[in-house]
């Protein structure tokens, strides 16, 4: 099993997630198991900035870790994060 944490402070948080988690299903090596309830939590570290929503996705999948992580951060920039700021 593996655990995949997904956050979104932008407006429309939860499409946002809900996308998020039809792009990872849509891979043909990655299965989506279970889908945690959303949760809200304040920013850390750069304060000034909107609350964030959060849930965890389960999945089931044959790629590396690696080819996993890569598969997420296409997906971030389909969806159109920038990242301009480390954090």
């Amino acid at each position: 099993m593996i655990i995949i944490a997904l956050g979104s402070n932008l407006p429309d948080r939860e499409q946002n997630i809900k996308m998020a988690i039809e792009q990872l299903a849509k891979h043909s090596d990655i299965y989506v198991e279970k889908v945690s309830s959303l949760y809200e939590t304040e920013p850390v570290g750069i304060k000034d900035q909107p609350a964030f929503l959060n849930a965890i996705v389960c999945v089931k999948s044959g790629l590396q870790p690696v080819e996993i992580m890569k598969y997420c951060l296409e997906v971030e920039k389909v969806m159109g994060r920038k990242r301009i700021v480390r954090w």
